[in-house]
């Protein structure tokens, strides 16, 4: 018996979270060991055919379901007793069926490793070997996928360790040891790096729509990944703003070792990868191009101070992760913030650049455009009748003009600005 995709994998009746539902995904990659005895038939779900997923009684005949399968239900398929929506009140199964149900032998329809059912969810996870996406030829598994292409694969495309600092070289990762030991940017990396921090922004008269200094970045609000950029990272942190991106799975776009006892086999298009090592050194503009479809490449700028954290790794399980804004200068006057000074009045109103980001007195906030409160008042000590105040006169109780509150005709410019010049703004990566 196999564990296809049931109903209980698609349920809409009950909200599952997406870990939850991973979990549950994982069983469609395993079936039964061998056929099922006589008493563990009754480990069976009479709706899905298939082996109980979080099993509850129904009161009325005691009869065992998935919990979502019969949540889809109105009524029992056995007694024909009413089952409130989504299930609800309908017990949990006892202890020994779920015990039961977690020692019956699963084989991996990928691999073809035993395992018992309780033990699925780390074997694919930790056990399970894939093929690396890069068709590097190397054992992985899907717990170690992440940190492998990112940091070991030799068949991944990776940046020179001084993209930072304006060195265009890409290449497979085998290739970078031989670029990296001739890069004058590389040598001079750290000095530049003092110089000229991570953060810094320079006002440049250049189109940042068609170029940019190797190095920098515009200043245009736009979202990055802390890992890839952890320097500037370091430097701005969320102040700017911060964006949750879904989080995607590399287990999706590998393909899964046959034979687990053999060596890791290539690909379908791993006899048309890049050829070799030197030709990617000798035109590192251009990377070889495969006759045929290739795997998936990994792209991963490696820096000299760091591989990815210890911690970004240890987050690979969680479905999203946060990146971080760079500051958006675009039609924005700069001011320095106002700190002890008390030199802006209403720092503490100002809000924030992007959600996530810095509100009131702290760098990365922002102001809308206003103008100081004020008022114009124009006296008049003449006597008029009322009729004056048709043509604008404030008129007392006596008869006496208080003052003129005449109107003019709107004049001016949209904004209220000072003469000034346009310029990109830039920031060192």
């Amino acid at each position: 018996m196999s564990s296809s995709p049931s109903p209980r994998d698609v349920s809409p009746s009950v909200p599952n979270s997406p870990q939850q539902q991973a979990r549950e995904d994982v069983f469609t990659h395993f079936e039964t060991a061998e056929p099922l005895g006589p008493n563990e038939r009754e480990l069976v779900c009479p709706i899905c055919l298939d082996l109980l997923s979080h099993p509850v009684v129904h009161p009325e005949c005691r009869s065992t379901f998935c919990l979502g399968c019969v949540a889809r239900l109105e009524s029992c398929p056995h007694c024909r007793a009413k089952i409130s929506p989504g299930a609800k009140g309908l017990p949990e199964a006892p202890n020994v069926v779920r015990n039961l149900v977690n020692r019956v032998r699963m084989r991996c329809l990928d691999c073809g490793a035993v395992c018992l059912r309780e033990q699925c969810h780390q074997h694919y996870r930790e056990v399970c070997p894939i093929v690396c996406p890069n068709a590097c030829s190397q054992k992985i598994t899907r717990a170690t996928s992440a940190n492998h292409v990112h940091v070991a694969c030799t068949k991944a495309v990776s940046r020179c360790a001084a993209w930072d600092v304006g060195c265009s070289f890409t290449s497979l990762r085998e290739a970078l040891p031989e670029h990296e030991a001739d890069c004058q940017l590389l040598k001079l990396r750290p000095a530049l790096k003092v110089l000229v921090p991570s953060g810094t922004v320079f006002p440049y008269a250049g189109d940042t729509n068609s170029f940019v200094p190797p190095g920098f970045l515009p200043c245009d609000g736009r979202h990055l990944s802390r890992d890839e950029y952890s320097s500037l990272f370091q430097a701005l942190g969320y102040r700017y703003g911060r964006v949750s991106i879904p989080r995607s799975s590399l287990a999706t776009n590998t393909t899964v070792i046959t034979n687990p006892s053999s060596s890791l086999p290539q690909s379908s298009s791993s006899s048309s990868s890049p050829s070799s090592s030197s030709s990617s050194s000798s035109s590192p503009s251009s990377l070889p191009t495969p006759s045929v479809s290739p795997p998936p490449i990994m792209i991963s700028a490696s820096a000299p101070s760091s591989a990815p954290s210890s911690s970004s790794s240890s987050s690979s399980s969680s479905s999203h992760h946060d990146d971080f804004c760079l500051p958006d200068y675009r039609g924005r006057f700069m001011r320095g913030v106002s700190g002890s000074s008390c030199l802006d009045p209403d720092a503490d109103a100002r809000t924030a650049m992007h959600s996530g980001g810095n509100t009131g007195n702290s760098v990365g906030s922002i102001q809308r455009d206003s103008v100081k409160s004020h008022a114009h008042i124009l006296p008049c000590a003449a006597l008029a009748t009322l009729q004056d105040a048709h043509m604008g006169f404030q008129v007392s109780s006596n008869g006496a003009k208080v003052g003129l509150v005449v109107g003019t005709s709107e004049y001016g410019a949209a904004e209220t600005r000072p003469q000034n010049v346009y310029v990109n703004y830039i920031i060192r990566i």
